[in-house]
C-alpha cells in the first residue's frame, strides 16, 4: 500500500439567512464518479496547501475565497483500486452567498445544502466525519484569526 498526496480538500461555505450552507459537487470523473463530494485536489509542485484550496476552488467551482481557514482537520481516505492512503488537510473558504458556482469536467452537477443534508449525502464515513467537525467550528462562529491563511501565490 502507497501513502499518496499531497493533496487538499477545500469545503465552500457561504452564509444565508437559514444558516450556513456548504457546497457539494457531484464527481463526473473517477475516483467516486456519480458520489457528492466537497472539492480536493492534489497540490502541484512549487505551491503551498493553501495555494492549491485556492486554485481548486477555482477551477472546479469558479469561485474565490473571501476567508480561507486551515481547520485542523485532516481526512484519511484509502482508495481501494489503487491500494493507497492519502492524507489531505482540510481548508474551509467562505464565499460571497450570491457567488455564482461554475463547475468544471470533473462534476456534472452541484448543490448548495445545510450540513445535516450535506452529511447525509457524502458517501463514506470520514467525508462525514469532516463535515460534522467542521459544522461544529463554522456554527461556533468563532475563528482564530491564528488559522487564517493566505492561498495567494
Amino acid at each position: 500500500m502507497d501513502v499518496s498526496g499531497p493533496a487538499i480538500i477545500v469545503v465552500p461555505v457561504r452564509e444565508t439567512a437559514d444558516g450556513p450552507e456548504v457546497l457539494l459537487t457531484r464527481r463526473a470523473v473517477p475516483p467516486l464518479v456519480g458520489r457528492w463530494l466537497y472539492i480536493s485536489g492534489r497540490i502541484e509542485a512549487g505551491e503551498t496547501a493553501p495555494q492549491a484550496a485556492v486554485r481548486e476552488l477555482r477551477e472546479e467551482a469558479g469561485l474565490a475565497a473571501d476567508r480561507l481557514y486551515s481547520t485542523g482537520i485532516v481526512e484519511q481516505y484509502y482508495f481501494p483500486d489503487w491500494d493507497s492512503l492519502c492524507l489531505m488537510p482540510v481548508f474551509a473558504a467562505f464565499v460571497d452567498g450570491d457567488a455564482a458556482v461554475t463547475v468544471n469536467h470533473e462534476a456534472d452537477d452541484h448543490r448548495w445544502l445545510r450540513f445535516p443534508d450535506a452529511i447525509d449525502l457524502v458517501p463514506a464515513a470520514n467525508n462525514r466525519i469532516v463535515l460534522e467537525q467542521l459544522r461544529r467550528e463554522v456554527e461556533r462562529r468563532r475563528w482564530d484569526e491564528e488559522l487564517r491563511v493566505d492561498g495567494s501565490a
